[in-house]
């Protein structure tokens, strides 16, 4: 009778174990699951916002470009010249030697940063957007990235 209590326990003693080390190890494992469905829903509602405002743009193109290229009757077209094509020899001073451009060193801040900052003033992401020629997603997908990863 002994020896049948005693195989008991240590049965009982051997799944308690394994079911201690299983949750362990699901306490140890790290949670980026969910993080990393959350991360990926939320592009895909970026990607999708994106191309419904470039189908968007492209239908405005479009349409200015319809408009643009119809020329009313009677109307003559006549190509404008640009400046490269211009012949300097034709110029009565032959000296004139055009302006050289100074060219300095600028730096601009990148797109990231410039809505952080407006972000932080208070703007909102519309006036953002607005402000910065970009789209209102592009901002609200910035800032929310920004917030998460300074969590």
């Amino acid at each position: 009778m002994e020896s049948f209590l005693l195989i008991i326990s240590f049965l009982l003693h051997l799944v308690t174990l394994t079911i201690i080390f299983q949750l362990f190890r699901q306490r140890s494992q790290p949670k980026f699951d969910t993080q990393t469905e959350e991360l990926v829903t939320l592009l895909e509602t970026y990607l999708q916002e994106i191309k419904e405002e470039n189908n968007r743009l492209q239908e405005a193109i479009s349409s200015e470009e319809d408009k643009a290229t119809s020329v009313p009757k009677g109307v003559a077209y006549e190509p404008i010249r640009s400046q490269a094509n211009y012949d300097y020899s034709e110029q009565e001073n032959s000296s004139y030697t055009p302006p050289v451009p100074i060219e300095e060193d600028q730096v601009e801040a990148s797109l990231q940063s410039r809505i952080l900052q407006l972000h932080h003033r208070g703007k909102s992401n519309t006036e953002i957007a607005k402000q910065l020629d970009c789209g209102k997603t592009e901002v609200e997908l910035i800032i929310k990235l920004y917030a998460k990863n300074g969590e």
